[in-house]
């Protein structure tokens, strides 16, 4: 039922708020209320919470969907008596209506906000792709992004903002400057002029990731994640290389490095890399020490898996070719494909491998 908590301040006074299962019905409280009411109770023993308030609050994908109200609660001596009184929200959407309701709740510098899916997707396409991509890349970001989101509820993700970059209105003008009407206006457009279409493999919403750049070919998600993903299949993408951000290089010293990997490294070191048939790393021994390459690239914070290894004076250079994992939708190439007469529907297809396109509101029917 909880999949987490956190206290909160309000006012000085401490909030207990419990993150709730996503599929966890809540439609018929009174009748469930001695069952919730046990589980509540277990999971604060379980986990020792130590709260000085005396309120609860059930959070379902963002929204605070009730408050309860306690007499009394003392877990020194495993006493957590009955709860006085329930206050369902204003705002409180049954679970099985998140999704058809159309309404994206966040939580932005403490503030509960609530946004169609559509308006959401405006700050979360602006934080994600350049304003200045063409019109068809932009419609495939927000046909992606739309997908990306969606699929992060169904899977229960409550804090949209550790999962994805949005800027608010503020944070565009700061962003845009004198631009903000025209590209806020030209982007409204174009998102609102995909009809809703998300991203469908086999009946399921797919897990819609995407890169900036690649190393000429996008990559097979099992090399990045250990799982075989049938639509997030390794494809071309040579014109990448025409990116500014395709080549990069990184010097970290000796020391840092050691530090790092939790080994001592220095100038006599032997380094024997191992690629993939994406021609990124898959294995690299350091004096017979083996690291995975997609690992050593996050520790390292590489641009990408695709990296070549010189030694300098007092430390190595990674050269590294691509920007992110590398895995789906090239950001860079979905541009380039727009900008040679792709639509929007052929670069998502281009990228993506056995999906179809379909009207995101014919996802949920359930009322």
């Amino acid at each position: 039922m909880i999949d987490n908590y956190k206290i909160k301040l309000d006012n000085n006074e401490e909030i207990l708020y419990l993150y709730i299962n996503y599929n966890y019905e809540f439609s018929n409280f009174n009748k469930n209320k001695k069952s919730i009411i046990n589980n509540i109770k277990d999971y604060v023993l379980k986990h020792k919470i130590r709260f000085n308030g005396n309120k609860i609050k059930l959070v379902i994908s963002g929204i605070v969907i009730c408050t309860l109200l306690l007499s009394h609660y003392n877990l020194s001596n495993n006493s957590y008596s009955y709860i006085s009184s329930v206050v369902f929200s204003s705002n409180y959407i049954k679970p099985n209506n998140i999704i058809s309701s159309n309404i994206i709740t966040i939580n932005k510098n403490n503030s509960i906000i609530q946004l169609p899916l559509n308006e959401y997707l405006i700050g979360v396409v602006a934080a994600t792709m350049p304003i200045n991509f063409h019109d068809e890349a932009l419609k495939a970001q927000t046909i992606v992004s739309r997908t990306y989101t969606l699929k992060l509820i169904e899977n229960k993700m409550v804090n949209m903002l550790n999962e994805q970059k949005y800027f608010d209105n503020e944070e565009l003008k700061m962003h845009w400057h004198e631009k903000y009407n025209n590209n806020y206006n030209r982007l409204k457009n174009i998102i609102y002029s995909t009809n809703n279409a998300i991203i469908k493999y086999n009946g399921k919403l797919i897990n819609s990731v995407y890169h900036f750049v690649s190393n000429g070919y996008t990559e097979n998600a099992y090399n990045v994640w250990g799982e075989n993903i049938p639509y997030l299949r390794s494809v071309e993408s040579k014109f990448d290389i025409y990116s500014d951000y395709y080549n990069n290089k990184k010097d970290i010293l000796y020391n840092d490095i050691s530090k790092s990997l939790g080994i001592s490294i220095n100038d006599k070191s032997n380094i024997v890399i191992y690629k993939n048939e994406s021609n990124r790393v898959s294995n690299i021994y350091i004096d017979g020490i083996a690291f995975n390459g997609v690992k050593l690239r996050n520790i390292l914070n590489l641009n990408s898996a695709d990296y070549d290894i010189v030694k300098i004076d007092d430390g190595l250079r990674f050269i590294t070719r691509g920007y992110g994992h590398g895995v789906g939708m090239s950001q860079f190439g979905a541009n380039y494909l727009a900008n040679i007469g792709y639509k929007y529907s052929d670069i998502i297809n281009y990228y993506y491998t056995g999906i179809i396109l379909e009207d995101f509101t014919h996802l949920h029917n359930t009322t």
